[in-house]
C-alpha cells in the first residue's frame, strides 16, 4: 500500500489510500527530499529557504484512514511541493498490518 497525493495551497500532502498503518518511513529519503525543496544543504555555500519543511501527521505505526493527512509540505512554489510529495509518497511505507510495537526501554546504561 503506498500514499496517494493531494494539494492543499500554500501547503500540500500526501493522503493515504485506504485504511491501515504506517509500516515504515525511510528517514534519509525524507531528508533528501527536504534538500530539494530547499530546507538543507548539498555544499556549504548553498542557501537554506527558512520557509520550506514538512509537518508530520502520521507516524510509524499510526493507524491511517482513507484520506487521512500524513505529512504537511511547505513550499516556495507549487514545482517543489509537487517534487516533495512525490518523494514522500515513496518514502513512507502503508500495510494493512499494524506493525509490532517497539520497546519503551531498549536497555539501561549502568
Amino acid at each position: 500500500m503506498t500514499p496517494r497525493c493531494s494539494r492543499r495551497p500554500p501547503s500540500s500532502s500526501p493522503s493515504s489510500r485506504p485504511r491501515g498503518y504506517v509500516r515504515a518511513i525511510d528517514t534519509r529519503a525524507v531528508g533528501v527530499a527536504g534538500v530539494a525543496l530547499g530546507a538543507g544543504r548539498v555544499r556549504a555555500e548553498d542557501p537554506i529557504d527558512p520557509s520550506v519543511g514538512f509537518v508530520f501527521e502520521k507516524n510509524v505505526g499510526d493507524a491511517v484512514e482513507a484520506g487521512d493527512t500524513l505529512v504537511w509540505v511547505h513550499a516556495a512554489d507549487r514545482d517543489g511541493a509537487e517534487e516533495a510529495i512525490a518523494r514522500l509518497s515513496d518514502a513512507i511505507t502503508l500495510d494493512d498490518d499494524a506493525p509490532p510495537a517497539a520497546p519503551l526501554l531498549i536497555g539501561r546504561v549502568g
